[in-house]
């Protein structure tokens, strides 16, 4: 016989219960979402970094190879070679003292070639001089044509300048005189765009050694235009932080000597 007297209760979650739940997964998912944006920030971090230290390792690689195959380091533009536009655009001459200590410009010489300079069949080109183009055309002088690094809003640029009023024995000269790729139209000496080497530049340094010294020459105080003539190798400084700052950066120092002289 049914007892009368049982009273049938529903089971459920009180009001505290479930306001304790949902507290307890919020604090989980918080805590779940501290731990993805660590990661994230923590991932973006390394990417931001290898992307600076593979930039400032390319940006050394191709100053590397210029330097070394380089026969001469210069104060300003020689004789012969044109800059319209300088380091700003408004055709102020560059200068191997830059516009800072930690923006110095590049200024170096080599010689011209009929293909690319890492080519196996490149020739150099040789000057209508003294000997004829024959048999003698070796014993002409060669070609020179100057190569610039300098800085401009936080980018170094390569631009190449060519002699294009001199005679030459075996043209056509393979470098091309470059200008800032932003100015148009340009003018008649202009062939292609500057080459961007690295963006996000803090400092670009160029100190000079003589022989096998270990302390740098004194050349930024010298008012001497062959200053540099004497000079056999440079240790080029370069850092690279991402805009706005912060602690990521990337920094090379690599002295580099000329093989040409």
């Amino acid at each position: 016989m049914q007892d009368m007297n049982h009273t049938n209760h529903e089971t459920g979650y009180t009001l505290i219960e479930l306001l304790t739940t949902m507290v307890i997964l919020a604090i989980l998912a918080g805590s779940v979402f501290m731990i993805y944006m660590d990661s994230y920030r923590d991932s973006t971090r390394k990417s931001v970094q290898a992307t600076l230290d593979s930039s400032s390792q390319i940006a050394m690689s191709v100053i590397e190879h210029d330097i070394r195959y380089s026969f001469s380091y210069n104060t300003a533009l020689p004789i012969g070679f044109t800059d319209p536009y300088g380091s700003d655009n408004s055709g102020t001459p560059i200068t191997y003292k830059g516009a800072s200590a930690t923006s110095r410009a590049l200024i170096l010489a080599q010689y011209a070639t009929t293909t690319n300079s890492l080519s196996n069949t490149r020739q150099s080109i040789y000057i209508q001089a003294t000997f004829n183009c024959g048999t003698n055309m070796y014993d002409n002088p060669k070609l020179p044509y100057t190569i610039l690094y300098f800085i401009r809003n936080s980018t170094l640029y390569r631009r190449i300048l060519t002699d294009t009023t001199t005679s030459t024995c075996n043209p056509p000269q393979y470098q091309k005189q470059s200008c800032p790729p932003e100015v148009t139209p340009w003018n008649m000496l202009c062939k292609t765009a500057d080459e961007v080497i690295a963006d996000h530049v803090t400092n670009f340094s160029v100190s000079y050694y003589s022989g096998s010294d270990t302390t740098p020459t004194d050349v930024y105080s010298s008012s001497d235009p062959a200053i540099l003539d004497t000079m056999d190798s440079a240790e080029i400084t370069l850092t690279l932080a991402p805009q706005g700052g912060g602690p990521l950066s990337s920094s090379i120092k690599m002295r580099v000597a000329k093989v040409n002289h």
